[in-house]
């Protein structure tokens, strides 16, 4: 299981579960769809630019589910605003 947190919202019952956790830092409950590009407030889109955060929360998509579900050896993304924890 993939937990794309938003800010900082991870709760900590996540972390007891073996699911791959990661953070997008500065991202709202809404970065990962298309309201950020509409204008979207920042209580609920965050303070990320919404094409970099549209493209971070692709490339994290894309690679854990080419891992997980076509099993490639596809790389995590790395880029300072994500904060991969162990689950």
């Amino acid at each position: 299981m993939l937990l794309l947190a938003m800010g900082a919202m991870v709760h900590a019952s996540w972390t007891a579960t073996d699911a791959s956790i990661v953070t997008l830092e500065g991202a709202g409950h809404y970065t990962a769809t298309d309201m950020p590009t509409f204008g979207c407030a920042t209580d609920l889109c965050g303070t990320i630019d919404p094409n970099r955060g549209a493209a971070i929360t692709s490339a994290v998509m894309a690679a854990w589910l080419s891992r997980h579900l076509l099993g490639v050896d596809a790389a995590m993304p790395e880029d300072p605003a994500l904060r991969w924890r162990a689950g």
